[in-house]
């Protein structure tokens, strides 16, 4: 036979495991929203570095934009920050050192693809970085494109704000989750484990044949019907002995009527068959008495 549970631990256990689901749900929901968040924060930032670039490229000023190039690219968050051509050389560049040159294979193909359609483009690379690739026109009217900006962000310091945000969220949503989860389970011990328990020292009670009487009051719930049942029960069985006990009372009172009868003729059975005898031994003698005559005479 198993170890027996309460009901009280199993409904603690349940309201538990729900709680930690919902807060599980809770806080990654809340994690994967404030990576978003500032997913698109950077992204609205890095549009509008891009953006300035883009306004200093048409006063066709060289010097100006890597100045420019030099002090965004110094920013927190930023890594790069790139002005390139139509052939994909390096006008300015917040590195120097590769003003001239040719762009990197690794973002070749979202430069190509910008300069191609003429459109901006974003484009995240793991958990580490992210690019924003913004065409550069001939003229303010969105003429030709000559050329592109490239903006390179630091995802990780967005991830670790992410992660910092995740922290203090999940410790207020634990916080709220315990309290609830201690109201909870407050409420169904009120209202569920309570009656119970009470229900259960009746029944053990009246399994020993103690009938208590059990009030009136109760709700309209399941439980409530519970006890009503109950009421019911012991009412009835309450009837039930005392019925016996009134039927077993009368049958004492007949057997001891009985035994009184039996005693009355055990007496006159002895007074009747006692007179006989004696009657019959006075026979006798009358018997006897009447041969001695009868022998002196004949004398």
């Amino acid at each position: 036979m198993g170890t027996r549970k309460s009901i009280s631990v199993r409904i603690t256990a349940l309201v538990v495991a729900v709680m930690l689901v919902l807060l599980l749900s809770i806080s990654l929901a809340g994690y994967f929203g404030v990576r978003r968040s500032v997913y698109a924060k950077l992204e609205a930032q890095s549009l509008s570095i891009a953006n300035c670039l883009v306004c200093v490229f048409g006063e066709r000023d060289p010097k100006l934009m890597q100045r420019i190039a030099e002090s965004v690219g110094a920013m927190e968050g930023v890594r790069r920050v790139a002005v390139v051509d139509g052939d994909l050389r390096i006008l300015a560049d917040s590195d120097v050192r590769k003003v001239g040159g040719v762009v990197e294979a690794e973002v070749e193909p979202y430069l190509a693809d910008v300069l191609a359609e003429r459109e901006v483009r974003v484009v995240r690379c793991d958990d580490e970085k992210m690019y924003v690739c913004v065409p550069l026109h001939a003229d303010a009217h969105n003429g030709a494109v000559v050329g592109a900006v490239l903006v390179e962000m630091d995802l990780r310091q967005a991830s670790r704000e992410a992660l910092l945000h995740f922290l203090r969220c999940s410790l207020l949503h634990s916080c709220a989750v315990v309290a609830v989860a201690v109201l909870l389970l407050l409420g169904i011990r009120r209202m569920v484990i309570a009656p119970v328990r009470q229900l259960s020292t009746l029944l053990r009670r009246a399994s020993a044949g103690d009938l208590v009487e059990v009030g009136k009051d109760f709700g309209e719930d399941e439980i409530g019907e519970l006890f009503r049942a109950f009421g019911e029960m012991t009412e009835n069985l309450r009837r039930h002995r005392e019925a016996a006990e009134r039927s077993q009372a009368e049958l004492r009172r007949a057997n001891r009527e009985l035994e009184e009868k039996l005693k009355e003729l055990e007496k006159f059975y002895r007074l009747t068959v006692g007179r006989e005898l004696e009657m019959m031994k006075l026979k006798e003698k009358i018997k006897m008495l009447e041969e001695e005559l009868k022998t002196r005479k004949a004398e």
